[in-house]
């Protein structure tokens, strides 16, 4: 685990045989919800309402335009918990625990890594390559093995984009504790739009890292 693997991403590392996280991984989170947004009271305003008729209690309860009927409330609460219950016990399963313990530390709480190493949810403290040294252990691969990344290649495009998302985070991240002037904040995130809308048609995109004085 790296920055964050809560929830779903806990879901997913649960059944490993060793689980390693960074001490200020977040992690945890086991828990399920459901929302359904409706959108009765913003449409009320404009003086639009919704009414009908159905051949079962049931009938357009879902209606985004109506509030939630109480049976439609009653069966998503009942999924909800059904689906929690599973979620505590696989994890109980995994980490060969009793279901009430997991409980306890269920309930959708949030751990860092080391919080989480003492609740028993992670195995051990450490980063990428303690994962991998573990991995050729259980593996019994001799020294000198090789590790192979499985990344998936990224276009040109995908590799501008993020460039540019991580230069906008850098730059605003920059301007704001020297009081940066809004002008520049604006220049340069036109010139990134402008720059997006070149990759979005197709347009090849040269982006030069240097300073001209």
């Amino acid at each position: 685990m790296s920055t964050v693997a809560a929830s779903g991403g806990y879901y997913i590392a649960m059944d490993a045989d060793r689980i390693y996280a960074a001490p200020t991984t977040i992690t945890g989170s086991i828990g399920v919800f459901a929302v359904i947004p409706t959108f009765q009271d913003t449409l009320g305003k404009f003086g639009v309402t919704n009414d009908g008729f159905g051949t079962t209690r049931l009938s357009g309860q879902l209606d985004l335009a109506r509030e939630m009927g109480p049976e439609a409330r009653e069966i998503l609460q009942a999924s909800v918990e059904h689906h929690y219950r599973y979620f505590v016990g696989r994890v109980a399963e995994a980490r060969k625990r009793r279901p009430e313990e997991i409980a306890g530390i269920a309930e959708g709480r949030v751990w860092t890594g080391a919080d989480a190493k003492a609740a028993g949810l992670v195995d051990e403290l450490g980063g990428i390559d303690e994962a991998i040294a573990k991995a050729a252990e259980l593996a019994g691969l001799e020294e000198g093995y090789d590790v192979r990344w499985m990344e998936q290649e990224m276009s040109w495009r995908d590799s501008l984009l993020m460039r540019l998302r991580g230069g906008i985070a850098w730059l605003v991240d920059a301007l704001a504790p020297r009081g940066g002037s809004l002008p520049q904040l604006g220049f340069a995130l036109e010139r990134a739009k402008a720059l997006l809308a070149l990759a979005a048609a197709g347009r090849p995109v040269y982006l030069c890292s240097c300073r001209v004085e």
